[in-house]
């Protein structure tokens, strides 16, 4: 896909909320290019988060500018073994100290954590927890969705892991900005936790090469001190 309609679509969509008095924040590859501020490598689609509330006056707004739903079919539920062995697995952190908010948390300690937004096996979350469109020139949108817990902190807004806490920082991350498009993104340090830790919450997710490189990029920019950290 080409970056520059990617990049039409993020300002596209940050206009939209804008103007409508919303808010989105960049996860995933984009994320991390808008952190570093420059175009690392192709991206597959567009990743947003967005809250709950907000999800159907968005995706109405964008249906008008000829957005469509994805048509994919929908992830077929956990099995609720593998929910439990995702909340209670600890896997020690060797770039977090002990006790900081990043480390990973051994069983009975830290609250939950989430699980992914990208449905398994190329099939996609149920719509209370991920909406999916496509543009009108084919860039794909998957917007996840979340809420928040008693004490503010985000968590799955839907699906079979409704209620489950994102990193307590997930939406504290910059205004970044790439070639004049200037989106939020998500809090870089919380990207580096659901990166490493996603093959852990969920067994048997494979351990992407480019999420290994995403982490090293992210790690050394802000072990740097880029930008927008």
């Amino acid at each position: 896909m080409n970056p520059d309609d990617q990049l039409r679509v993020i300002a596209e969509i940050v206009g939209v909320c804008d103007q409508a008095g919303m808010a989105v924040w960049l996860r995933g590859g984009w994320a991390m290019d808008f952190f570093l501020g420059e175009v690392t490598r192709p991206h597959r689609d567009v990743d947003l988060f967005c809250a709950a509330r907000d999800a159907d006056r968005l995706v109405t707004l964008l249906h008008a500018r000829g957005y469509r739903d994805d048509p994919g079919p929908y992830a077929d539920p956990p099995r609720p073994e593998l929910h439990e062995t995702a909340i209670s697995t600890h896997v020690p952190d060797p770039h977090q100290p002990a006790g900081s908010p990043l480390a990973p948390q051994p069983p009975g300690g830290a609250p939950s954590v989430a699980v992914p937004v990208d449905g398994a096996g190329g099939r996609r979350p149920a719509p209370e927890q991920q909406r999916d469109l496509v543009s009108p020139d084919g860039v794909d949108v998957g917007i996840a969705l979340f809420a928040r817990d008693r004490d503010g902190c985000p968590t799955v807004a839907g699906g079979p892991y409704a209620g489950e806490r994102w990193p307590p920082d997930l939406l504290d991350g910059p205004l970044a900005c790439i070639e004049g498009v200037r989106c939020r993104i998500v809090s870089p340090r919380a990207q580096i936790e659901i990166k490493r830790m996603m093959p852990v919450w969920v067994p048997g997710l494979p351990r992407r090469t480019k999420d290994a490189a995403d982490i090293a990029r992210l790690q050394a920019a802000l072990d740097k001190g880029a930008p927008h950290a």
